[in-house]
């Protein structure tokens, strides 16, 4: 489980998309825990549409369709 709450928590330092995300989650009374999943689930969801389309990582900002 440790491995995998790693990715949100870098995302959260150095993505803002997926600082957003932990933000509403953490000032909605989620716990951390949480709200780094939703980031994990998020991370996760856009390297699948990534893949799907074959488009390339384009930065911090980037946002698939």
């Amino acid at each position: 489980m440790k491995q995998l709450l790693q990715a949100p928590l870098v995302a959260t330092q150095k993505n803002p998309v997926i600082r957003s995300v932990y933000q509403r989650g953490w000032q909605a009374g989620k716990a951390k825990k949480l709200a780094w999943t939703a980031c994990l689930s998020k991370l996760l969801t856009s390297l699948n549409a990534m893949v799907k389309s074959g488009t390339l990582w384009r930065g911090a900002t980037h946002r698939p369709a």
